[in-house]
């Protein structure tokens, strides 16, 4: 039997109760942020740099998704200004209730793309985190960030690099069993970065480079494709969810072991890559 919850975590479409009762939301995020290791790279450096810029701030999250980013930090810094920017309805729609809930005020929200927004400039801080891989003209896009950036102003960017595997495994079992739940093939990926082609894109806009960092190396890969093997299999059919949850209970000290450990050793390789640069 296939799992709808697949279909629906895939196309972005949250249940009844996260508009209703936008806490859950909150939960949501706080889990995720505990077991992402992308998202303790992008919070290790976002804390950084809203420190460095000072708490009035205008921060644009392109592709902003559930508000990861955008929410934490519009409930912790009311002064400055948010504005998230998503072409799926469903994640603007539960943020809007989020929002509306919470009587933010310092959150704009627009689903469009964001070649065709009229925002304009003096912008502080702009994140676009594992969306750049999704766009067509991801070359546009960066050019029209540095515009709307002030000077100095603060460009944040987490990209997926062409994965090498650590299990031998981990490609078979997707590729002949779980190739339809993998967000990538749904969602059809457009470019693949190396540290070299994406650092010349921000080089040939204008940006210069401040931090360039590898992520999910051995240990994050190791933590990635047994987590992620497991979330996909409870993707794939609802009657697998008991042992899922039992397999992630028993597993969750390790991963959170190997998260640490890819965080704190400077990777030579990796899957991921996080890279902060301004705009002079």
């Amino acid at each position: 039997m296939k799992n709808k919850i697949g279909d629906k975590v895939n196309n972005h479409e949250y249940p009844w109760i996260f508009h209703t009762n936008p806490f859950f939301l909150r939960i949501l995020h706080k889990l995720t942020d505990f077991i992402t290791l992308r998202n303790w790279y992008v919070n290790k450096y976002l804390k950084k740099i809203v420190a460095e810029t000072g708490k009035n701030f205008t921060l644009i999250d392109i592709g902003c998704g559930s508000g990861n980013i955008i929410v934490p930090n519009a409930l912790k810094y009311k002064e400055a200004s948010f504005v998230g920017i998503d072409k799926t309805n469903g994640n603007i729609e539960v943020l809007n209730s989020f929002r509306e809930k919470y009587k933010l005020k310092n959150i704009k929200l627009f689903t469009e793309d964001i070649l065709k927004t009229e925002l304009t400039g003096n912008v502080d801080i702009i994140t676009i985190i594992t969306v750049l891989q999704l766009i067509d003209d991801d070359t546009s896009v960066i050019q029209r960030c540095y515009k709307m950036l002030k000077a100095k102003g603060q460009f944040l960017i987490y990209i997926p690099l062409k994965e090498k595997r650590f299990f031998r495994w981990y490609n078979k079992v997707f590729n002949n069993w779980l190739k339809d739940q993998k967000y990538e093939n749904v969602h059809d990926t457009k470019n693949i970065y190396t540290p070299l082609n994406i650092a010349e894109k921000l080089n040939q806009a204008g940006f210069v480079i401040i931090r360039s960092e590898l992520t999910y190396g051995n240990f994050g890969k190791i933590y990635y494709e047994l987590y992620s093997f497991l979330l996909h299999l409870f993707k794939k059919n609802i009657f697998y969810t008991p042992v899922v949850a039992l397999f992630i209970i028993l597993l969750f000290p390790l991963f959170l072991i190997l998260m640490s450990l890819d965080l704190a050793v400077r990777n030579k390789e990796g899957n991921g890559l996080i890279i902060r640069a301004t705009k002079q």
